[in-house]
């Protein structure tokens, strides 16, 4: 019966110690010794340590001393240079055995020994080498921008465009912004006015939307309950869900609106976005037929008053309710008059319950 044939190793085929060793020793046959050459040409810094070793082996001495465990040195030395990157080092001494050695090595197998001390040192090294000499990954410093509590906050990012956030709003933004592309991600609400550029498309990433500019100035609302309100008030967007191909991305041109939740575009208006939209820039926010669950999340975001709705069908009343900062001290009040219902203050958490009254 015959054994398989041998096949040309590749690039990253594993290295086969005791083959080596036979190559360095002069013990390989032909076709052994065709297979290590063509691993060696396949890793050329496997194949200067190979001739480094040769080098070093020819001034070795052969004698050993008698009942040398040589095929235990070898196994150990053939898993310390096939372990990991990092390797722990021991200073070792000959293990000798109890028994004289019955039978002859063959030469190979001396050589190997000998071979293998050096050749492990040698391999160890280059693997040190080369984990401490490949380049660290770059992590990308990332540089977050938060709104404090009570009124907007605006930033101007290195290519001149300009954000203003809601407060209690984020927007990070990565040290390669500008050179590497202009990607931002936002938690919270935005209004942006963006310097175009087609070479470097500016995306604004919110939740599992993604919003990337085609014009100048609009707005993007992330709700907590209620999904991604994209706005356009000049220019042009494209937008599209975390879960949608690309050439699935909606065009809202000046006026229109989208909303992304769970993924995908759900809704999209055109030519409904008021007026008035982008009134809470300067501090005023108005809302106009909004569900009372999204206008206390906005409240308890802009000024930190923890309000509550302990009923979410009375969460799902539309209300519409100018707030700002002078007015904040009733809001609760003023929001349960609206849906019909009372206050109750329970510690620091104003809950809006259903009936009349305030306790």
């Amino acid at each position: 019966m015959t054994g398989p044939t041998p096949q040309r190793p590749t690039a990253d085929a594993p290295p086969d110690w005791e083959a080596i060793a036979r190559y360095v020793s002069g013990e390989s046959d032909g076709a052994e010794r065709e297979l290590v050459r063509a691993w060696l040409v396949a890793n050329p810094e496997d194949h200067k340590l190979v001739e480094a070793l040769d080098r070093i082996v020819a001034d070795v001495p052969v004698e050993l001393p008698a009942g040398l465990d040589i095929e235990g040195a070898l196994r150990r030395t053939k898993a310390a240079a096939g372990g990991s990157p990092i390797l722990r080092l021991e200073a070792a001494a000959p293990r000798l055995s109890r028994f004289p050695a019955a039978r002859a090595r063959p030469q190979w197998v001396v050589r190997a020994f000998q071979a293998a001390a050096l050749f492990g040192v040698i391999a160890i090294t280059a693997t040190i080498w080369r984990y401490r000499s490949e380049p660290s990954p770059q992590v990308a410093t990332v540089t977050t921008y938060r709104a404090s509590l009570g009124k907007p906050d605006s930033v101007t990012l290195a290519d001149g465009s300009r954000a203003i956030l809601a407060p209690g709003s984020e927007l990070a933004v990565t040290a390669t912004y500008g050179t590497a592309g202009r990607e931002v991600a936002l938690r919270g609400q935005g209004w942006f006015r963006v310097v175009h550029d087609d070479a470097r498309p500016f995306v604004v990433k919110a939740g599992d939307a993604e919003i990337r500019d085609v014009g100048t100035e609009f707005s993007v609302n992330h709700r907590a309950n209620s999904g991604v309100l994209v706005q356009v008030h000049e220019g042009a967007v494209i937008v599209r869900g975390s879960s949608q191909e690309a050439s699935a991305g909606v065009l809202l041109h000046q006026g229109d609106e989208a909303v992304v939740a769970q993924g995908a575009v759900t809704s999209t208006q055109r030519g409904t976005v008021p007026a008035d939209a982008t009134a809470w820039v300067s501090g005023l926010l108005r809302f106009r037929d909004v569900p009372l669950a999204e206008v206390v999340e906005t409240v308890r975001r802009w000024y930190g008053i923890e309000i509550r709705v302990d009923d979410p069908a009375l969460g799902a009343t539309k209300v519409s309710i100018d707030v700002n900062a002078g007015s904040i001290g009733g809001v609760a009040q003023e929001l349960a008059l609206t849906v019909g219902g009372r206050v109750d203050k329970r510690g620091d958490t104003l809950v809006v319950r259903a009936g009349q009254g305030a306790r």
